[in-house]
Formats: structure tokens, C-alpha cells, sequence
């Protein structure tokens, strides 16, 4: 199965990839005809944009992370539930990390988190000094 690419969208829905590029990340520039030409093209090709790709050229991504304790405890459920749906309504993803009390899990799951470059951190700190 071959990837399909801005460029394989542009020539189908008979535009630039500049355009394609506008409709992803500014959708409000693109004439509301040429973004669903677009949207459809994108629909039907079945392209799924490259994430590390886009947020390489961003410096960020539009990911946040979410560290807690102890994610068997249902106050940190309904937290995590809560920052989720947060999250989702302003076009965000969470990536989940689980501490356990560990700081050394603290630590590997921020630095995870510091690799994927997600734009904030959400965080109940292991340690009894969280400054």
C-alpha cells in the first residue's frame, strides 16, 4: 500500500499543493468550493498527513502531555477523562503517561513527551518536592 502525499491529493483535486497545505492548516484561506474539492480528494485518496513531518517544520505538535500518579485511582480517571475531552474540543491529542509514584518513570515519561514536542505538560509531580 503506497503512502499518499500532498502532492498525489494537489493533482487530484486539480490544485497546488500550497492549496492542499492551506486546507490542513489554514482552511479559513481556501474558497469554501476548493477546500471540499479538497476535502474530498483527501477523503477519497485516503491520505493521512504525516504527523512527525508536520511537526518537525512546526517546532511543536498539537499533542499535549498528561503525566498522573496513579492512573488505577479514579480521581486521576476522571482527570485524564476530563483533560481529553478538553483536549479534543480545541484540536488537541493527550499522550498518557503513568508515574506509579516512580521518578524515575516521571522522568522517562517526560522526556518521551519532550521528544514527540507536544505543545504543554499536565503533570501530578511523584516527588514531594514538585518545584
Amino acid at each position: 500500500m503506497a503512502l499518499v502525499s500532498i502532492k498525489d491529493v494537489a493533482a487530484y483535486a486539480g490544485v497546488s499543493p500550497g492549496t492542499v497545505s492551506n486546507v490542513l492548516n489554514r482552511p479559513g484561506k481556501v474558497a469554501p468550493a476548493t477546500r471540499e474539492r479538497v476535502q474530498a480528494a483527501i477523503n477519497e485518496l485516503g491520505f493521512v498527513r504525516h504527523g512527525s513531518a508536520s511537526t518537525l517544520r512546526a517546532g511543536h505538535s498539537r499533542t499535549i502531555g498528561l503525566s498522573v500518579i496513579d492512573i488505577g485511582n479514579p480521581f486521576f480517571t476522571e482527570v485524564a477523562a476530563g483533560v481529553e475531552d478538553v483536549a479534543s474540543e480545541l484540536g488537541y491529542a493527550v499522550i498518557l503517561g503513568n508515574s506509579a509514584g516512580s521518578q524515575d518513570k516521571e522522568d522517562r515519561n517526560l522526556r518521551v513527551l519532550a521528544e514527540h514536542r507536544v505543545r504543554g505538560v499536565l503533570i501530578t509531580p511523584s516527588g514531594e518536592d514538585p518545584g
